[in-house]
């Protein structure tokens, strides 16, 4: 211990046993001496807690560094459980310690300056501090070798969890989930063990069936495709002879195994239980995965581990932190041998495993983790245990801190039996119920679109292999549970004489990304990154879908001006809901009614007719087109802002909500063919076809040589400030929300999307105001 200081040479572990001060430690100036001196502990502690413009004032203050001892529980189950290779397991009379916590406590005024607690994991070989139980942590967060463990662990908090309201309901709310019996995917491979022990395997025909079942989240690698089953292999697969186990990437090993081990006898893995060569299976099954996602027991996920270590037990060569040499004390106070200490932050290590992990980029994923009621996150760090109700915790039970979390709830939920602290830190996303209060059929709706561009913006910016066709099918899941939520919301607030499916239509109909019910606020979505980004041809230009890229929603503090009026049409019928095909939602098309009922009321619904215009080689005859009666006015788009400062000035003056800041490279002028030389607004431009070769094209002056479009008018504010500036006698002026579209040619009143943006000034005043409503088909 040539490298501890005297103090730490006299460290005693057992003063921070139960019933003790709760808190234990050393004078802040103290350790500051000792880490300058050498002492690593100490150099430790100085490093992680204190920033160096603090420690010349911490010296002349009374902090300490308190430490606090986190535990393992021991239960009388442990001494039933059969006991494998691993760490030490719980004592029922040791300390049972796994980890020390760090603290700089302030006791002077002065002295208050904020930092962070520091985590060291406490683990020790096979000597005196281990088989007294007073040391009982593994060296990572938990010891892969300890499945026993590990088992119990799982078991115990899935049978807490099942009683949580959330995590038994759909992810609306609107149907309980019993995951003792729930309906099983088409192919599930069906787990049971061999004579000796050892897990057996074999895909096996589920559709019908009712059990308990797990789903796998993971990334593809080449090794996955060449174990996937195809039209080649499915019939000898299904009788059970063709599914070689030992070629099976190791991370499917791994989750088989674990099940197996969970005694649950179904695994839902897309790549073996989906024929990958088979379009029209894979058409089927891809609008059901969100569904499979939902009701199986729990999603084991594999983050930033290496695959084939979930049953091989960690040791002091995975540490990537030094080991501090501690000395173990008993309870008299004589040393026996040694204990070893290693940094590992929780909440570092949750965001870097989890949070930022490569996983939680892919677009299938983003589904898969919203509405899987369980998860278990499998990393180089250990296990994370994540559900709908509560904070993701380690497998030993830590919390882990609450704004790590990777999708933060947009509401409260009222029905929730035991209210604990860290619920509003759960992974769910409230969509069901709003608190206490009725609020109004607007209020509502405004909700609503709110979540939904909450959803949306998380879920645009990911990657798919194949945009075109799964931008929207890889969302499909999620939007099917939306619509059963807004159905919930909007039939809680009506009147016992309101007619329940007129007034709740508009609200069922969900196409190419948006919902109709929400659509003038849907249309104006915009780009998050500047540049070039693929058009996806597939998909019509007004949807956010059609752009891969991330975009948002800049949310103005003001009312959304008059409605529009609107109708769709389309090359073939909606269906119901529970009959949707794989062409339907490639279109993202969803209808949850049976009937199409022409409704009255804030968003007028004109007749729903076909395209029956019968041009093969119309690219637009593949999905749908909003008729909208509008207004139009011809605009001058020119280069981009010279200045930040440019920027800020109109962005004031349109109310862009200061939460989204843009910038020079984000935003091109606008301006009046009538008055050329002044900028009457900007333009968030995403089409590809109007991106320059240069990027800081601001030289480039407005309205000379510049395109011609038209600006489509959404809606209309009214502000405070800046009326005087734009010339007007008055403080206020109109700000109008706009859609910058241009002609398209094979269809008749046909306009394309290219940007959008927000206009004022005394001439868009006038050219909205002579304007003509017309009826506008946006391919």
């Amino acid at each position: 211990m040539a490298d501890l200081c005297e103090r730490c040479q006299r460290f005693d572990i057992q003063s921070l046993a139960d019933g003790a001060y709760p808190w234990r430690g050393y004078r802040t100036h103290h350790v500051q001496i000792s880490a300058e001196s050498g002492c690593l502990f100490c150099a430790t502690l100085i490093q992680e807690l204190l920033p160096a413009e603090s420690r010349s004032a911490r010296k002349k203050t009374g902090d300490w560094i308190h430490f606090r001892a986190l535990r393992r529980e021991w239960t009388a189950s442990d001494n039933a459980i059969e006991r494998g290779p691993g760490p030490p397991e719980p004592s029922a009379t040791g300390l049972n310690i796994t980890r020390l916590i760090a603290k700089v406590a302030v006791h002077s005024i002065e002295g208050k300056v904020s930092s962070p607690q520091v985590e060291f994991h406490v683990v020790a070989d096979e000597d005196p501090a281990t088989v007294s139980g007073d040391i009982v942590g593994g060296y990572n967060e938990r010891d892969a070798g300890s499945s026993h463990q590990t088992v119990a662990s799982i078991k115990s908090w899935i049978d807490k969890c099942r009683h949580h309201y959330d995590c038994s309901r759909t992810f609306s709310g609107s149907e309980k989930i019993d995951i003792a019996g729930s309906p099983l995917p088409t192919r599930c491979i069906y787990v049971t063990k061999a004579d000796d022990g050892s897990p057996k395997f074999e895909l096996q025909y589920t559709a019908g069936k009712v059990s308990q079942y797990v789903t796998l989240s993971h990334r593809w690698t080449a090794e996955t495709g060449t174990v996937s089953t195809t039209q080649e292999n499915i019939a000898e697969r299904l009788r059970g002879t063709g599914l070689d186990t030992s070629n099976l990437p190791p991370l499917f090993t791994d989750v088989l195994t674990l099940v197996a081990n969970l005694d649950i006898p179904y695994v839902w893995i897309d790549s073996l239980c989906i024929i990958q060569n088979d379009a029209s299976d894979w058409s089927t099954e891809a609008v059901r995965m969100g569904d499979y996602y939902q009701r199986s027991v729990f999603t084991f996920a594999c983050s930033d581990a290496r695959p084939g270590t979930l049953f091989n037990q960690a040791g002091p060569s995975d540490i990537r932190a030094p080991l501090i040499q501690m000395p173990y004390r008993d309870p008299s106070g004589k040393q026996h041998g040694y204990f070893y200490l290693h940094k590992q932050n929780i909440m570092e290590r949750y965001e870097n495993a989890v949070a930022k992990s490569e996983l939680l980029t892919r677009g299938w994923v983003f589904q898969e983790w919203i509405l899987s009621r369980r998860i278990i996150c499998y990393t180089s760090s250990g296990l994370f245990f994540l559900c709908q109700s509560r904070s993701p915790r380690t497998e030993i039970g830590q919390l882990i801190k609450p704004e790590l979390i990777l999708l933060q709830p947009l509401s409260s939920n009222e029905h929730s039996g035991d209210k604990h602290a860290d619920e509003k830190y759960s992974l769910k996303n409230s969509l069901v119920d709003h608190g206490p209060s009725v609020p109004s059929r607007r209020d509502v709706n405004m909700e609503a679109h709110a979540d939904w561009e909450h959803l949306v913006e998380a879920y645009s910016g990911l990657h798919l292999t194949c945009p075109s066709k799964d931008r929207l099918v890889a969302l499909s899941g999620i939007a099917d549970e939306f619509a059963h939520s807004l159905r919930k919301r909007y039939t809680s607030i009506l009147r016992p004489e309101d007619d329940a499916d007129v007034l709740t239509a508009p609200i069922r109909t969900y196409v190419a990304g948006l919902w109709l019910s929400s659509i003038q606020r849907g249309l104006v979505w915009e780009q998050v990154q500047k540049g070039r980004h693929e058009r996806i041809p597939t998909i019509p230009t007004w949807s956010w879908a059609s752009i891969s890229t991330q975009v948002w929603w800049n949310k103005p503090q003001v009312d959304w001006g008059n409605p529009l009026r609107y109708k769709t049409t389309c090359d073939f019928e909606l269906d119901r809901v529970l009959n949707h095909t794989f062409e339907e939602y490639q279109a993202g098309l969803i209808d949850t009614t049976p009937t199409k009922p022409t409704v009255d009321g804030p968003l007028e619904m004109l007749p729903r007719r076909n395209n029956s215009r019968g041009v093969k080689d119309d690219p637009y005859a593949r999905f749908p087109i909003l008729c909208l009666r509008a207004k139009l006015q011809p605009v001058i788009l020119g280069g981009y802002f010279i200045s930040d400062q440019d920027v800020q000035v109109t962005a004031q003056l349109v109310f862009y909500h200061r939460s989204s800041p843009r910038t020079a490279e984000d935003w091109r002028m606008v301006a009046s063919p009538l008055k050329r030389g002044h900028i009457a607004g900007y333009a968030s431009v995403e089409h590809p076809d109007f991106q320059p070769p240069n990027q800081q094209d601001s030289s480039v002056v407005v309205g000379k040589g510049q395109p011609i479009l038209y600006a489509l008018h959404i809606s209309t504010f009214n502000g405070g400030s800046g009326g005087m500036t734009l010339g007007k006698l008055s403080l206020s002026h109109r700000v109008f929300s706009v859609l910058f579209v241009r002609p398209v040619q094979t269809i008749t009143n046909g306009y394309e999307r290219v940007g959008v943006g927000r206009l004022f000034g005394k001439e868009m005043d006038r050219g909205f105001e002579d304007a003509v409503t017309r009826e506008v088909q946006l391919v």
